[in-house]
């Protein structure tokens, strides 16, 4: 199991942070969790996708080996990702450098531009910070003159995008946990099934819905529970 945290109240959590310890801690499996090294370059950075900065290396693509080497040195055959929100983004992104396997993402992102704080167009607080940060290149004019009505990562890699990467038939599973009451559903999920049935069909993408609380929030223990175990099956099924 490896765990990616999502969005953080730099008010109430310090950094690093080590999602889902207590819950994890009651399982049989072994553990990995993964904080996000670019909330460190500014203390008021809330989120910031597991993505990297700059012109530098992809954090994903040093994920992925670095996990490998971990699940080798254990002796671990099956590798589960997880993560909520912007930890789910990291787990679909990782999860698909990690031949044979499995994302459990809890209403992720699938576009980083495509996120708005509370599911308006106009609400784009976590964008801007991020970009003010880590991408500043991408606002030559200043952060409050970006036009968010075009996908400014468009010419970028697609380690920005779910949905972009998965137009691409890609070599692991995704186990898709949606909270019928969260915006995500509409601005996240929908347009990340479309492309990856038209790349890889629904064979390696099962969904899993639940009834959450209103808004965007992360699953509690039993519904994150439910997506983990729900995994396992799949994966010892596969064996």
């Amino acid at each position: 199991m490896v765990s990616f945290h999502g969005a953080l109240n730099r008010k109430t959590y310090e950094i690093p942070r080590f999602e889902r310890v207590a819950t994890l801690a009651q399982t049989p499996y072994s553990s990995l969790f993964i904080s996000d090294p670019a909330l460190w370059l500014d203390e008021t950075l809330q989120l910031a996708w597991y993505t990297g900065w700059g012109s530098g290396p992809k954090l994903d693509s040093i994920l992925a080996p670095f996990i490998n080497e971990v699940a080798k040195q254990l002796g671990v055959k099956t590798i589960i990702l997880s993560g909520s929100s912007g930890g789910g983004f990291a787990s679909l992104q990782v999860s698909s450098l990690i031949p044979g396997s499995y994302a459990l993402a809890f209403n992720p992102q699938t576009h980083v531009h495509g996120y708005h704080d509370s599911g308006k167009p106009t609400d784009n607080g976590a964008v801007r910070k991020y970009i003010e940060v880590l991408y500043p290149e991408a606002a030559p004019n200043g952060i409050w003159k970006i036009d968010f009505s075009v996908d400014w990562t468009e010419e970028l890699d697609d380690g920005f995008s779910p949905i972009r990467r998965y137009k691409t038939a890609q070599d692991n599973f995704i186990v898709y946990c949606n909270n019928l009451n969260d915006w995500h559903v509409e601005q996240h999920y929908q347009p990340f099934e479309e492309a990856f049935t038209q790349s890889a069909g629904k064979e390696a993408l099962r969904t899993i819905n639940y009834n959450g609380k209103q808004g965007h929030h992360p699953p509690n223990a039993s519904e994150f529970m439910e997506g983990l175990n729900s995994t396992v099956h799949w994966a010892r099924e596969n064996q």
